[in-house]
Parts: structure tokens; C-alpha cells; sequence
């Protein structure tokens, strides 16, 4: 999602995938880290059966992580996520461009960041 109206050039939409690629492990390992902590506290919440059907799991725990990025008049790139939805107040908000990734049960951290790859890719202006 590209979230403000400035003026956005090529060079920026390059510089944003750039970073996503050669920030990939990275991004892998919060996906993981954010399904395991969904996956435990489904277990706790006495989900544990549902954790098959995340459609019950998205009412009762944020099933999704946005990775945002941004890049400065010295095109250096600053990168940040969030787990959920924290209305306007989460760690993305300040920054131009997101991708979102909805959490299921036989994902991998490798399929999550291809996705939000894609995501990004598809909502950049150039």
C-alpha cells in the first residue's frame, strides 16, 4: 500500500524492492517468529483444534504482518513491521510503503515473504 500522496519516482519503487530482497532473511524470520507466536497463543486460547481454519483464528488473534518501508532524500531506506491491526498507532504508520500478509497454518516463512514481495511489487506506483 502506498499511503501518501508525495511525489514517488521509479528510483524510489526500485530502491523499496532492492531493500525487500536484500532484507529477505530478515523478513523471513519475523514472519516465522510472528506465525509461532500465533500458533502458541491459539494453543493457549484453547484454539488449538482451529488452528487448521484461521478463519476462526481472525477474530480472536492478529493474523496478519505488515512490512513497511520508506526511503530518505539520501536514499537510505528504513524498514519496520507490526503483527495485527494497531489502529494508526503501530510501528508502519509512518512510513509510505507497505505490503500485508494474512497468516494460515501450512505457510512458510519463504511463501510469506514471496508474497509480500508481491504485495509490494503490486502496489508501488511504478
Amino acid at each position: 500500500m502506498y499511503n501518501r500522496k508525495e511525489e514517488v519516482t521509479k528510483n524510489d519503487c526500485e530502491a523499496i524492492i532492492k531493500a525487500m530482497q536484500e532484507n529477505q532473511h530478515t523478513i523471513m524470520a519475523i514472519a516465522e517468529s510472528v506465525h509461532d507466536e500465533l500458533a502458541r497463543d491459539a494453543t493457549i486460547m484453547g484454539l488449538h483444534d482451529d488452528i487448521e481454519n484461521t478463519e476462526h483464528l481472525i477474530e480472536e488473534l492478529p493474523t496478519m504482518l505488515t512490512v513497511s518501508l520508506d526511503i530518505d532524500d539520501d536514499d537510505v531506506v528504513d524498514m519496520n513491521w507490526q503483527s495485527g491491526d494497531n489502529s494508526y498507532s503501530g510501528a508502519c504508520y509512518s512510513h509510505r510503503f507497505w505490503a500485508v500478509v494474512y497468516f494460515d497454518t501450512t505457510a512458510t516463512p519463504e511463501s510469506y515473504y514471496e508474497r509480500l514481495l508481491e504485495d509490494m511489487n503490486n502496489n508501488l506506483p511504478w
